[in-house]
């Protein structure tokens, strides 16, 4: 079978019209299989219930990885588990201890309330903007860096109004997009950003003197 998970249209329908000419049976988000919030907690970890139609399971979970995003992500986990014959008792414990780091992970420091991300791609961005929004977070100080193959100008303007101070830093990679592109960029936009290079230290240590909530 091919498993669909929450995606955009086109895309699904993309993969639809392969597993069709492969003559596959489709497993569809949102039609054999979905996941909705039962308990929001800002302490712990919220709970979703599962249901799926195509595997007659029913169940709740509650996952250990931050980000509304991380929620479809696991119902398509579970639903391809369960079909493999894995129990919902294992899923649960499974999806309550993953760990991944980087992916909308929320950390400490000193006096600083830091949340790392990772996305590399426009809908790893919106991802990451839909957990923002759920989470109320803006005016963020934003250290920012990527890869010179990412769609690094989109991704940027995506970000604009949720970002009170832009702080460029450079990936240690060969491919990294260079500061100075990624300024010019901004300063089309009448935005001064500051270039931090690979002092990645400073960053944070300029952070603890302006305080508030650091995207990074």
């Amino acid at each position: 079978p091919v498993y669909i998970g929450s995606m955009d249209l086109e895309s699904e329908t993309a993969i639809e019209e392969i597993a069709s000419l492969k003559n596959a049976p489709i497993v569809k988000w949102g039609r054999d299989y979905a996941a909705a919030l039962v308990n929001e907690s800002s302490t712990a970890a919220s709970s979703f219930e599962f249901r799926s139609t195509a595997t007659g399971s029913v169940f709740s979970f509650s996952p250990a990885l931050q980000g509304c995003f991380q929620v479809n992500n696991m119902a398509l986990a579970i639903e391809v588990a369960t079909s493999l014959g894995v129990s919902a008792g294992d899923c649960q414990r499974a999806i309550a201890s993953v760990y991944w780091p980087a992916r909308y992970e929320k950390l400490s420091w000193k006096t600083l309330n830091i949340t790392v991300d990772c996305a590399h791609n426009i809908d790893g961005v919106r991802a990451l903007i839909e957990s923002l929004r759920a989470d109320g977070m803006k005016d963020l100080r934003l250290g920012f860096g990527c890869l010179e193959t990412k769609n690094w100008h989109e991704m940027i303007a995506e970000l604009m109004p949720f970002i009170a101070s832009w702080n460029l830093l450079l990936p240690r990679s060969t491919r990294a997009t260079s500061n100075k592109a990624v300024s010019d960029f901004l300063s089309g936009f009448g935005i001064r950003a500051k270039d931090y290079g690979e002092d990645y230290q400073a960053f944070l240590d300029d952070s603890l003197i302006e305080g508030g909530n650091i995207l990074v």
